[in-house]
């Protein structure tokens, strides 16, 4: 982790875009206690969620179960980012909420 955040100390934070994606976990992932696993039809998945900088870089991420929607982590992973040099953050519908723009407009 402590290398990430050096690399993400000089990012071009002009434009952030946000996005989430699963992964699946092993069969055997979900019996380890304290993991961010959740079994859906799909079976044992997480998701990272992933903030990058106007050059596609990341700056910031979050992991979290695989069935929480996206829209409820987001909070956590703005709250996180720096956004005093942003002019612009993006993100798909899936993020469509009058609290989240007030967030970052905040």
């Amino acid at each position: 982790m402590k290398i990430f955040k050096i690399f993400s100390e000089n990012a071009d934070r002009e434009w952030i875009f946000i996005d989430a994606t699963h992964v699946r976990a092993h069969q055997h992932s979900a019996e380890i206690p304290n993991q961010d696993i959740s079994k859906s039809v799909g079976g044992n998945s997480s998701k990272i969620h992933l903030a990058i900088d106007s050059h596609g870089n990341p700056i910031e991420f979050i992991i979290s179960d695989g069935t929480t929607h996206d829209v409820k982590v987001a909070p956590i992973l703005v709250e996180q980012l720096d956004l005093t040099d942003t002019e612009i953050v993006c993100m798909d519908k899936g993020y469509d909420s009058e609290i989240l723009r007030e967030q970052i407009k905040n």
